[in-house]
């Protein structure tokens, strides 16, 4: 096949490949210009949905280089990139991945659907694509510092790589724990259970995230029981640095041993890049009112705009709602901070996040909502 018909190939197939993301990410979110990132990446990169889990040659061995865009949220995500092949002979491939939780709060108890979903696409000797998709209705209870949550549901995949066809159901389940003791360090305990066609696997791991300033890393480390466990541990590192507001720098390493979904072999990657910030403000909004004394900033929300107890979720606490307090007329909320530009949110008695068109630095979030946005000098 041809250059030329191999990227007609490429771009018919992602358009194929990305509609169940794209239209279940536009369903979920207004997906507006703000807070959408432009990346590149180089290395040993791997998509889930490889077709190596078909059982052919992987078409990620080779060190390569992804651009891409991404728009981070909370509650949603979604990630478009596609491979820069430096040779005639490196195949073309994209990916598109979407995520959304929908829930309902009261109380520090929610209730939700965790959605997602993903697609691949490859155009070369195999020509083909993939998608999976995942459904999994979520229940937790949240507090200061701490949140429990637990999954159970089905994930789906399917992909198209030459004359193979492959159809997968595998049942989920997990129970997740995040402690956040310091605003700036997170530690995520999970088991999760797997049911597939050949038997079930059972996983446990941590994953610790950890951040000061500009800079932050992240790590995982875990274990699998059962069929193909006995490939070793999987583990992961990464960090980040932002270097200017709108520009970070990032790497990551990581060990994949086995996985039920796709049933891809054992696997390791790895990636530097960067990323921009190619919407939003230009400049630093307002500080939200607060008073910031000995490194410690006390963020205030008037008692008007809040009847009964809010909570306060953002960047400084890793987006883990946590209860403020009652000052005279205000709730107050105190957090050590570093230098530097801080989003968050309020979360009323429902469950619902807002943020008063009243508060300094207010802005869309891009999903349909409002942040606020502290500034500490």
């Amino acid at each position: 096949m041809s250059r030329q018909a191999r990227l007609s190939a490429s771009i018919r197939n992602l358009f194929v490949a990305a509609v169940p993301a794209v239209a279940f990410s536009a369903a979920v979110s207004a997906a507006s210009a703000q807070q959408w990132y432009l990346e590149t990446q180089g290395g040993r990169l791997r998509s889930a949905l490889d077709p190596s889990a078909t059982g052919a040659e992987s078409v990620l061995d080779t060190p390569s280089v992804l651009a891409g865009a991404h728009y981070d949220h909370p509650s949603a995500v979604v990630h478009i990139s596609v491979d820069l092949p430096a040779t005639k002979q490196e195949p073309l491939w994209g990916a598109v991945a979407g995520w959304k939780r929908l829930t309902f709060q009261r109380e520090g108890v929610f209730v939700g659907l965790d959605l997602a979903s993903n697609g691949f696409l490859l155009a070369d000797s195999l020509n083909g694509r993939a998608i999976a998709g995942q459904a999994l209705p979520v229940l937790g209870f949240d507090a200061a510092g701490f949140e429990v949550r637990g999954r159970a549901g089905v994930s789906h995949y399917a992909s198209w790589f030459g004359a193979e066809a492959r159809q997968r159901t595998v049942r989920l389940a997990d129970v997740q724990v995040t402690f956040t003791p310091k605003s700036s360090l997170a530690l995520t305990p999970v088991v999760r259970a797997y049911h597939a066609e050949e038997g079930a696997y059972s996983y446990g791991g941590v994953t610790a995230t950890a951040g000061y300033g500009k800079a932050g890393v992240w790590g995982t480390l875990g274990q699998w029981l059962g069929r193909g466990a006995h490939n070793g541990a999987p583990w992961a590192v990464g960090a980040t640095l932002r270097v200017h507001p709108r520009f970070a720098l990032s790497a990551s390493y990581r060990r994949d041993t086995v996985d039920p979904l796709y049933s891809s072999p054992p696997q390791t990657s790895w990636g530097v890049g960067f990323s921009i910030q190619v919407s939003g403000p230009t400049r630093p909004p307002p500080p939200s009112p607060a008073a910031y004394v000995g490194g410690r900033a006390t963020i205030r929300l008037p008692v008007s705009e809040s009847a009964t107890p809010p909570r306060i979720a953002g960047d400084f606490n890793n987006w883990q709602p946590q209860p403020m307090d009652r000052a005279g007329d205000h709730w107050t909320y105190t957090v050590a901070l570093a230098a530097g530009v801080y989003n968050y949110a309020f979360v009323n008695e429902q469950g619902e996040w807002f943020v008063p068109k009243s508060m300094p630095g207010r802005r869309d979030d891009g999903m349909g909502g409002h942040l606020a946005v502290l500034v500490v000098r």
